[in-house]
């Protein structure tokens, strides 16, 4: 027996911040979430009683085999046919078979049963789960905005020909992740060289600059061990042993900072050694290019986006077993302004 279906509460002014549309839709992702709460609910109870069934057959079969192995299952039978000496013979006949096979039959199908039922809650909770993620995700954003929420401009699902309404999410979703992969290689994408060396300059000067000059009367009274180089924090663990759990301990020190005296004492030396190590600038872009870039594929990400909630909407109001995507934009999926 499992616990029942946890029943969810929202801020009393969730839905009257949203249009009339989007409360529809956001109320709908709740039925359909709760649906499968109880759904799934049903079936653990099921597996419950499967699994019980299971054990008693299981135990069945297994006290049969000992009973059989024990020589117990087999009879004699006296109506045996005469012997040449006019007796009757005593016939050993084999152990009972039915009764091992029953048992077995019984075993085989308390499996099969449980293994079909656990297929079922798989496929219930795989559900539950994509429903109540997707709930949860945008209810979060609601919260975090400002004000009423309004309607953005939603067009009807468009289908291709011979496609249907899942073969178009299918589709959609294709185009959101061919998106996504080159939002990431804009992302990623090199600056130019003639920039990254810019950069790569700039940052090695300012690092130098930022070095104090060696207090030379400090140096000339007290030798060159008062030479005071460069550091920065290092934080220390070390892990004792003990007679019951080791003991950790925690501190900091101070470690030479290599890279601020190379930039203070040979910074051309240092320059030259890290452009040596830019890569191929193909494909590279300005930081106004990728921005530019990025601000048109985000663009395009939205309105596919809004495009796949619109025919997730149709194929759920259908009836059609098709599952959200958990990380799915509210603002798509909810159709308002983002």
């Amino acid at each position: 027996m499992t616990d029942a279906p946890l029943i969810r509460s929202r801020p009393p002014d969730m839905m009257h911040r949203l249009p009339a549309t989007a409360a529809s839709r956001l109320g709908l992702l709740c039925q359909l979430r709760d649906d499968a709460d109880a759904l799934l609910a049903g079936v653990n109870e099921r597996l419950a009683d499967a699994r019980l069934e299971k054990a008693n057959a299981d135990g069945a079969l297994r006290a049969l085999t000992e009973a059989d192995e024990a020589g117990l299952l087999t009879r004699q039978n006296e109506a045996g046919a005469l012997n040449r000496l006019g007796q009757r013979q005593r016939v050993e006949v084999s152990r009972d078979e039915a009764r091992v096979e029953m048992a077995k039959s019984r075993a085989a199908r308390a499996a099969e049963t449980v293994n079909m039922i656990l297929a079922r809650q798989s496929v219930l909770g795989e559900r539950r789960q994509a429903f109540a993620s997707l709930v949860d995700h945008i209810e979060r954003w609601v919260m975090e905005q400002t004000g009423e929420l309004q309607p953005a401009d939603t067009a009807a699902p468009k289908l291709r020909r011979g496609e249907n309404v899942v073969n178009a999410i299918e589709r959609t979703r294709a185009a959101l992740r061919d998106l996504h992969d080159q939002r990431l290689s804009v992302v990623q994408a090199p600056l130019p060289n003639d920039e990254a060396k810019r950069r790569l300059r700039q940052r090695v000067l300012t690092l130098g600059d930022s070095v104090p000059g060696p207090n030379i009367n400090a140096l000339l009274s007290g030798g060159l061990e008062m030479l005071q180089w460069p550091s920065r924090p290092l934080s220390i663990v070390t892990v004792m042993p003990s007679d019951g759990e080791p003991v950790t301990g925690r501190g900091t020190a101070r470690q030479i900072d290599v890279t601020a005296v190379l930039a203070a004492l040979v910074p051309d030396a240092l320059i030259s050694w890290l452009e040596s190590s830019l890569p191929d600038d193909r494909g590279a872009l300005t930081d106004e290019q990728r921005i530019a870039l990025l601000g048109e594929i985000e663009a395009r990400i939205l309105d596919t986006e809004r495009a796949e909630a619109n025919l997730l909407f149709a194929a759920l109001e259908a009836g059609a077993d098709v599952l959200p995507r958990s990380d799915a934009a509210p603002a798509a999926v909810l159709g308002v302004m983002a």
